[in-house]
């Protein structure tokens, strides 16, 4: 089949081959006419045809169908008889564009894939070009994902994806013809979690996508076209592609008709209004949390190296002394780090913000007055496929000269970066949804994420509802193993309370967690370390007035619920309650997020839309007000 493909790939335009050009049965012997002129072309499309009928004797009608497609697209026609024979013959001409055409799709597993892509012979790249774009795109996330499971040398995976990426826009650019339905927006998103820099691959995507949509009409649900729409976000694609107004003219029809609803907070009216969607938009952001929930947990010790996008944090700052900081530890998918970078850009093109200005009411004066000083940012994280995400990201935002992603501990980044700037300008400290630690407590009962209770105090409904297998998270760390431990927040609170007098104004320390022990776990330790150094503000002091209420946005849930009437998604945090634990809400805890609105991560906007607390604290030096 790679002999079928590099020879059907080289073919040149000739003249036509009499001997051929008359009707005829496939031989079964696989032997061309004796009088054949063109046997370089005529023979690897009988050996097509061949493949074709046994395709079509084993039942893969598919594969026999892109066969057909691509033979009949060509310099060749074929006939299907009633008694199962195919007749055949080869037109007058070939046309150039049928050379160009992609054979159909062999499916490969991700290892073959990352062998061909780490090889640099030709056979390698013709394999490729046979291999459909969605495999391409699964294989380039799964070796940016797990590179350690597929046996690449981790240094080789940026140029194994890149190669996959490549394959994929060539294939594109002779005319896949395997992206029906919804493929382009999933391999647009596959490579965009790949850490795909080249835009060129999802434009490509995008313009397939538009002409799928176009040939469809007005027969998609709701559902599929928003997903559509969030998963080409997600790539960064450009909102002025041609293939979001038609995306929101499908929407308008359907609404208009009466076929389906758009809810006024849903991508849908994002469409409707402006014709684009955003990475940074709410709802392309639940693809993310989603995801992420289905990643295992990272520790140092397996930990692949990936190479950055991105200028390292070290670079970036010794760049930028003399510029105030914005660290995010443990930083996910990068989503609050290219929040505010956005934010910092936004603000230097309209020269700053005014307090009557919505931008900055949307945060807390500590944030917007970093903010205004435009900061370099910094984000971390464990996962390397995470990270490759968001410098990618960046980069195609037109963000990367403000904010860098580097794999690393947060503890490692919080030391590096200390020992590169120094105490002159402002800094700013993100933790946020650090992974909880095991809730050992109560016998060792494990009541973690996905949250259960093994015993009777949990109401019936709840206790049905939780899958045993999941009454507990075996991958959760211990308190020694959280990301949030004493070293780190104590350096955090040295760094931030030890600013000079000049940077303190906007310097802060923002925590949070969605689950409550854990949140007034990572008070404690800041309050312990800063020793009156730090005070946690509270909402009325540093949100402006109404800010809340624009963004949509509620305060946590009332801790003194009934433990019958809570969500299964708060059970960790009733089990708490039941011990006498402290709640977190009073004097210091935050009903709303003090970051801008793109800024929020996307584990918070998953928390706000399912309606789950999220619990936050915002430390400012004393005296730095």
């Amino acid at each position: 089949m790679l002999a079928l493909a590099t020879s059907l790939l080289a073919g040149a335009a000739g003249a036509a081959c009499t001997a051929c050009a008359r009707w005829q049965p496939v031989p079964a012997d696989a032997r061309l006419p004796a009088a054949c002129t063109r046997v370089d072309e005529c023979a690897p499309a009988l050996a097509a045809l061949r493949a074709r009928s046994a395709a079509r004797a084993a039942g893969r009608y598919g594969e026999a169908d892109a066969i057909r497609a691509r033979l009949l697209g060509g310099a060749f026609e074929l006939e299907d008889a009633r008694d199962g024979a195919t007749l055949w013959r080869r037109a007058a001409r070939l046309p150039a564009a049928a050379l160009r055409a992609p054979l159909a799709p062999r499916k490969r597993t991700v290892r073959e894939l990352v062998a061909l892509a780490s090889s640099p012979d030709d056979a390698a790249r013709a394999a490729l070009a046979a291999t459909s774009v969605a495999q391409l795109a699964q294989a380039a996330a799964a070796v940016i994902a797990e590179t350690l499971a597929v046996g690449t040398p981790t240094t080789d995976a940026r140029a194994c994806a890149d190669e996959l990426a490549r394959s994929a826009r060539a294939r594109m650019s002779a005319g896949a013809p395997e992206l029906h339905g919804r493929k382009a927006a999933d391999a647009a998103f596959s490579f965009a979690l790949a850490g795909v820099v080249d835009a060129r691959v999802f434009v490509s995507l995008a313009d397939a996508l538009d002409v799928e949509l176009r040939r469809l009409g007005d027969t998609q649900p709701v559902g599929v076209l928003l997903a559509l729409a969030e998963k080409l976000a997600l790539a960064a694609l450009p909102g002025s592609h041609a293939v979001f107004g038609t995306l929101a003219q499908l929407v308008r029809n359907g609404a208009q008709s009466g076929r389906f609803a758009v809810p006024a907070d849903s991508t849908g009216a994002r469409l409707l209004e402006c014709a684009r969607v955003e990475l940074l938009d709410e709802r392309p952001l639940l693809w993310l949390a989603r995801h992420a929930r289905r990643q295992r947990k990272r520790t140092r010790a397996d930990t692949p190296v990936v190479p950055a996008r991105t200028a390292t944090a070290a670079e970036r700052l010794v760049a930028a002394r003399g510029r105030p900081v914005v660290l995010d530890l443990g930083c996910g998918f990068g989503i609050s780090a290219l929040g505010l970078a956005a934010d910092a850009a936004s603000r230097a093109r309209d020269g700053g913000a005014c307090a009557a200005d919505g931008a900055q009411r949307a945060c807390a004066l500590p944030v917007a007055t970093l903010l205004d000083a435009q900061p370099i940012l910094v984000g971390c994280d464990l996962n390397g496929g995470a990270i490759a995400f968001a410098a990618a990201a960046a980069v195609r935002l037109g963000l990367a000269p403000r904010v860098s992603f580097n794999t690393a501990s947060a503890t490692d980044a919080l030391a590096s970066a200390l020992r590169t700037c120094g105490d002159e300008e402002a800094l700013g400290l993100l933790i946020q949804f650090p992974t909880p630690f095991r809730d050992e407590e109560d016998g060792g009962t494990l009541v973690d994420e996905p949250p259960g209770l093994s015993d009777e105090s949990a109401p019936a409904h709840v206790r049905d509802e939780v899958p045993s297998a999941f009454r507990g998270n075996a991958q959760l760390p211990g308190r020694d193993g959280f990301m949030a431990n004493d070293t780190l927040v104590r350096a955090a609170v040295d760094a931030v309370a030890s600013r000079r007098a000049r940077a303190r104004g906007g310097s802060f320390l923002y925590v949070s967690s969605n689950v409550e022990d854990v949140a007034i776990e990572m008070r404690a330790a800041v309050e312990r370390a800063a020793r009156g150094r730090l005070r946690a503000v509270g909402a009325s002091e540093l949100l402006q007035p109404s800010a809340s209420a624009e963004r949509g946005e509620t305060a946590a849930a009332d801790p003194r619920t009934v433990f019958a009437d809570l969500p299964i998604g708060t059970l960790r945090q009733a089990k708490h309650a039941q011990r006498g634990g402290e709640r977190a809400h009073g004097a210091g805890w935050l009903p709303a997020s003090p970051l801008p609105r793109r800024a929020r991560s996307e584990t918070e906007v998953l928390c706000g839309l399912e309606g789950k607390p999220v619990f936050r604290c915002l430390f400012v030096p004393v005296g730095g007000e």
